[in-house]
């Protein structure tokens, strides 16, 4: 699994707006009062720390992670949300109403231990995707010119210049003719579009119906397809026509393919009948799929023995076996247990007390116990060896990253700050400020190191709120 999500399923929550700085109205299920978190978390968005909660909690109780390192675990992933998006939930950038917010939070709550591992899969690890109730859709954006963005989606006017350096307000869209960059000044795409020459961008207006195209943002209809005497023609309507490619039809449809030819046919929404479709996706929801004859995001609902793609499809204490990446080749099967054999490919394979090494399922060290390599212990600790220099051939343990101020280095990382290394030799030290040197953003409090483009050095950027 690598699911980039560039468009994020829980974004810029408006805390002040819904009143999440206190839990009255939320059912809190959670083993921790809010009153015991760590001072690290009163400074965070509300709902990451309560998202971040729920996620470490789950962790725990589906054997992945032991209690001494719960907090830990909490602190690293409502830092990862506050770092990203933590300003906009609580600057207002997006308005969410209150009963979404509980659909949400009761989502995360009801989420299993599949869910989790699916989470764990992911590159980016965003833990508002244990659950579909975390929808985009229900977000609103809230910011007008000049106020703070960070995404264009983010702005009810204008766009947001999110490839810009500094902090992004957000800006109104460039007249018709005006210079237009892609990810800084924006043309209005209800009039125009930003066409990319070798003197760089201008916004030109859209095109009529059956003028030469390479994209449907070029065109008035808002569709650009393959015209019959070859090239592309922008078109008004694609979706009673043939098609070669989804690309010919209109965004909320799909190119089907047929025994009687190809045509235009509507995308499914979530929860819909949908037909399986080899060629396309057919469901409306980029995350969505069509499993069991309808349209779901991770349904984590298919029983034993019926066909899958990924662990996301079937439930609970199952996985999808065989699958290697092929859609719907797989057969959902009980995951194995420490000592069973296992193929590293199929993930999930293993319950999450344990994992994949060597054919078979190994458990997981906790804190002090030998190891033999990376990610063979539970999580928030790592596999650190007795010598640096045998490295993990001579032996290995489970240990906690170093706190500031301690040794690091390749084997050795650090809880909240980062690893400066000098020569062979690490010392893990406290995040910089705005306007401090840096090489990279993980030197940064902000995680923004950025340069101002004029061949001097890369500083930190300042927090945008």
């Amino acid at each position: 699994m690598n699911r980039q999500m560039r468009t994020i399923r829980v974004a810029g929550v408006a805390l002040v707006v819904i009143g999440l700085a206190t839990t009255v109205g939320l059912r809190w299920r959670s083993a921790h009062s809010p009153a015991q978190l760590s001072p690290a978390l009163a400074t965070m968005a509300p709902l990451c720390v309560k998202a971040a909660q729920i996620f470490c909690e789950k962790l725990e109780q589906c054997g992945g992670l032991a209690a001494a390192q719960s907090q830990a675990c909490i602190e690293r992933h409502a830092r990862d949300c506050e770092a990203d998006l933590g300003w906009r939930l609580r600057k207002g950038v997006r308005l969410l109403d209150e009963e979404a917010q509980e659909e949400c939070i009761e989502g995360l709550h009801d989420a299993n231990c599949g869910a989790v591992m699916s989470v764990l899969g992911d590159d980016d690890q965003d833990i508002f995707e244990l659950t579909d109730r975390c929808e985009l859709d229900e977000l609103r954006p809230n910011s007008r010119l000049d106020d703070a963005c960070a995404l264009p989606s983010d702005c009810k006017e204008g766009s947001c210049p999110y490839s810009e350096l500094g902090c992004h307000t957000c800006r109104a869209f460039a007249s018709i003719g005006a210079t237009c960059t892609l990810g800084g000044d924006a043309c209005d795409p209800t009039r125009a579009y930003c066409n990319l020459g070798d003197a760089g961008g201008h916004c030109a207006g859209l095109k009529t119906n059956g003028a030469a195209c390479e994209r449907g943002e070029e065109c008035a209809g808002g569709i650009c397809r393959n015209a019959d005497a070859g090239g592309r023609q922008c078109s008004a309507t694609a979706d009673a026509i043939d098609c070669r490619e989804s690309r010919d039809c209109a965004t909320t449809s799909y190119c089907r393919h047929g025994a009687d030819g190809s045509r235009c046919s509507p995308r499914v929404k979530t929860g819909e009948k949908c037909s399986p479709d080899a060629r396309e996706n057919s469901c409306l929801d980029a995350e969505a799929r069509c499993v069991g004859s309808r349209c779901v995001v991770r349904p984590f609902s298919e029983p034993q023995g019926a066909p899958c793609h990924d662990l996301s499809d079937c439930r609970s204490g199952l996985y999808c076996r065989n699958s290697d990446g092929a859609e719907g080749n797989g057969l959902c099967a009980p995951q194995l247990r420490a000592g069973e054999a296992c193929r590293p490919v199929d993930y999930g394979a293993c319950i999450l007390s344990t994992r994949c090494v060597g054919g078979s399922c190994l458990a997981l060290g906790a804190e002090g116990a030998s190891c033999a390599g990376p990610y063979q212990c539970l999580a928030e600790l790592e596999c650190i060896p007795n010598s640096a220099d045998a490295g993990f051939s001579g032996g290995a343990t489970c240990e906690r990253p170093q706190e500031t101020g301690r040794a690091c280095g390749p084997f050795r990382s650090c809880r909240t700050g980062f690893c400066r290394m000098s020569g062979a030799v690490g010392v893990c030290v406290a995040k910089s400020r705005a306007g401090a040197l840096c090489e990279t953003r993980e030197e940064c409090a902000s995680d923004r190191c950025q340069s101002a483009g004029d061949g001097g050095p890369a500083r930190c950027q300042g927090p945008c709120d």
